[in-house]
């Protein structure tokens, strides 16, 4: 599970949040974002597991490090497009089906 943590000060390190985040959990990866346009500086952690990873926002949201409190939230992952796993099985049904069945026009009965 990604966490986004804003509000980030500038004397924070990767290894900083490492240790932070440890604490509750296994953490695979630190990465920080500057924004150019208005200076502001943030970053994302990733921890395998989502128990942890929960367990982390809502104890260190608020919590105060280098002067700035830090805003955490989950980042959404993102939804794979098309079938599912299970349905993928029945794909070739899904495509015949319509050519059995093909939509009535409302005009032919007039």
């Amino acid at each position: 599970m990604e966490i986004a943590i804003q509000n980030v000060g500038r004397k924070v390190t990767a290894d900083s949040l490492d240790a932070m985040f440890s604490t509750y959990g296994e953490v695979h990866v630190v990465a920080f974002i500057d924004d150019a346009n208005d200076g502001r500086r943030s970053a994302v952690v990733t921890m395998p597991d989502v128990g942890a990873a929960s367990k982390a926002i809502l104890r260190l949201d608020g919590h105060i490090v280098d002067g700035c409190a830090l805003v955490l939230s989950h980042v959404p992952m993102k939804r794979k497009k098309g079938l599912p796993a299970y349905f993928k099985q029945f794909r070739h049904f899904l495509k015949r089906r319509n050519t059995f069945y093909p939509k009535k026009n409302n005009y032919e009965h007039r």
